[in-house]
């Protein structure tokens, strides 16, 4: 939301704009290590091993083998990304031997100097460059990759109001053989290089709920049904991970913004908090996005990408659950967008928090709560825990 002015009243309005500054995968990346170290926990349990080649220790780490130099390791896929791309044109798939060795491609890569000598022409550092390790005994069911695109609505920052949906299933069209694989269509999700090779929608887009089939068809009924019910609190908890990232993004600009050229005597400010909380936009912004989401074979969830602007592939002939399913959930977003933005005028008029009038939100049929402040935080999963609360800590269950 944006404050406007009516030039013939003279009286404020709001006018409705999305939060930004988090496209960035290197910027987003930057926020989930703020909050590990802010709460002590450890990185890469919701999203997988990520390195920002931007910083020059990463950088000659990754390109001189020092993060790659474990058996295990060696040979695992690497996926190179421009930090603000999209569409998977941006990617660059490189296995853990390869990069030691220098790659070829738009990166020309250099080492900087110290003790390692570099056998590459790769510089370093790489300007808005991140690399993401494949994750580790990733669940592929009937040997094709996939990921779970999932939608959140943050429908408020401050305070913290949240939606979710599911979503649905992105296949791969050809069988998965392991990292030794660099074909991009085995490995790339992303609906349009699927379409490339069929134009059979149904082969590569899927509903959601398809995964308890699968579980239900490798474990039998009650297992695999207890394992999707599993899987799903992770999805849901991987999110929150996300949002409290996400909201972190917001408080960090709005820190600076707010604080530049200002003295905290003048302001009568005396820690960073109420710096962050003055900045309009973490009062009045909202963010709709879309999460791409892998798992491993325990039912960990791992968020591989995050994008604000997501495509419903419209050129496709898409299969009609999907297109009903894409429509319910755009218009009630734009719904409950509204009921929370005139709850949250009607409170500034009267000079109140809001708090109390978006404790009862008319909940949507289609999406559904995952986080509401004012209600007491997160919601519960469908194991009937309550799901990652802000300042806890996320744990895969290990391999």
């Amino acid at each position: 939301f944006r404050k406007l002015t009516d030039d013939s009243t003279g009286k404020d309005g709001i006018g409705i704009v999305r939060a930004g500054g988090v496209d960035s995968k290197s910027g987003l990346l930057e926020a989930l290590h703020r909050y590990e170290k802010q709460f002590g926990c450890e990185p890469f349990q919701t999203y997988p091993v990520t390195l920002d080649l931007s910083d020059g220790a990463n950088c000659e780490a990754f390109h001189t083998g020092h993060f790659t130099t474990s058996a295990v390791l060696h040979k695992v896929l690497w996926f190179v990304k421009a930090s603000n791309g999209s569409t998977g044109n941006h990617i660059q798939l490189i296995r853990g031997d390869q990069a030691a060795k220098g790659i070829e491609g738009p990166v020309d890569v250099k080492c900087t100097g110290g003790p390692v000598v570099c056998r590459s022409t790769v510089q370093c550092p790489t300007p808005n460059v991140v690399a993401s390790m494949n994750v580790r005994d990733i669940w592929t069911p009937g040997q094709r990759k996939f990921d779970n695109r999932a939608y959140l609505l943050i429908a408020s920052v401050d305070p913290l109001v949240v939606f979710y949906r599911m979503g649905h299933l992105r296949y791969s069209v050809l069988n998965y053989k392991g990292s030794e694989d660099l074909d991009f269509n085995v490995h790339v999700t992303n609906p349009r290089f699927a379409y490339n090779l069929t134009n059979d929608t149904s082969q590569f887009i899927k509903p959601f709920e398809s995964l308890r089939d699968e579980l239900i068809k490798q474990y039998g009924p009650s297992v695999g049904q207890m394992r999707f019910v599993t899987l799903k609190q992770s999805v849901m908890n991987a999110m929150l991970s996300i949002v409290y990232a996400v909201r972190g993004v917001i408080e960090h600009k709005e820190l600076w913004k707010d604080a530049q050229g200002k003295r905290f005597k003048e302001l009568n400010i005396t820690s960073w908090s109420q710096v962050a909380h003055a900045g309009y936009e973490l009062r009045w912004s909202y963010l709709f996005m879309a999460l791409d989401i892998a798992f491993d074979t325990r039912g960990n969830a791992f968020v591989l990408d995050v994008n604000t602007g997501p495509s419903f592939y419209h050129k496709m002939a898409l299969p009609e659950w999907f297109r009903r399913e894409r429509s319910i959930m755009m218009r009630e977003a734009a719904d409950v967008m509204q009921e929370v933005a005139f709850k949250k005028v009607y409170a500034r008029a009267h000079n109140s928090t809001g708090w109390d009038l978006l404790k009862n939100l008319q909940l949507p049929s289609f999406w559904l709560p995952l986080y509401n402040e004012p209600n007491g935080g997160a919601a519960r999963g469908p194991t009937g825990d309550r799901l990652l609360e802000y300042g806890a800590c996320p744990r895969a269950n290990p391999l």
